[in-house]
């Protein structure tokens, strides 16, 4: 068994598992999947705790401050239950209920750690299986958080559906 470490200059980084048996293009390959995914990885996260603080985003041309909507637009703006005023103007407000904006925190919580730099100094190895259950666990939460599904152009769903379209190709 051979563990290589992947660091950036940032100091950030992964340790992969291997054998002497795997073949140079598909160490590549391997290597190649986990880092495009770690780094889509951290936008799902970002992205994900402002689902479920601010609920989804707003289409792009109606972004703005609800307040400032309000009070000089004389708009009226909708506001459910959980309405929680995006402080960026990029999102509704509309949050989930808390149980689910709760396991959409956890799930990122925990695709979060699982990517962290720590793992290294932990000496836990990353792996793609892993990473995508991971991931597909955030799909899942959002899934179940929004069951009628994410407008088109809010960055959790494209950031969810571009995970296997964006493979390196053999």
């Amino acid at each position: 068994m051979v563990v290589i470490s992947v660091k950036n200059a940032d100091g950030d980084g992964f340790l992969f598992e291997t054998t002497t048996d795997t073949k140079n293009e598909e160490l590549i390959r391997s290597l190649v999947n986990i880092q495009n995914d770690r780094l889509r990885s951290r936008l799902i996260i970002d992205a994900v705790r402002g689902l479920a603080a601010h609920g989804p985003m707003k289409k792009p041309q109606e972004a703005g401050l609800d307040e400032v909507k309000e009070t000089i637009g004389g708009e009226t703006v909708e506001k459910g239950p959980n309405y929680a005023a995006d402080p960026t103007g990029a999102r509704t407000g509309n949050a989930p209920d808390a149980k689910l904006a709760e396991t959409l925190e956890r799930v990122a919580r925990d695709l979060d750690e699982y990517i962290d730099k720590t793992q290294v100094q932990k000496r836990i190895a990353l792996t793609e299986d892993e990473l995508r259950d991971k991931i597909s666990n955030v799909k899942g939460a959002v899934m179940m958080a929004y069951p009628m599904g994410l407008p088109e152009w809010d960055t959790v769903k494209l950031a969810l559906d571009s995970i296997d379209n964006l493979k390196v190709r053999p």
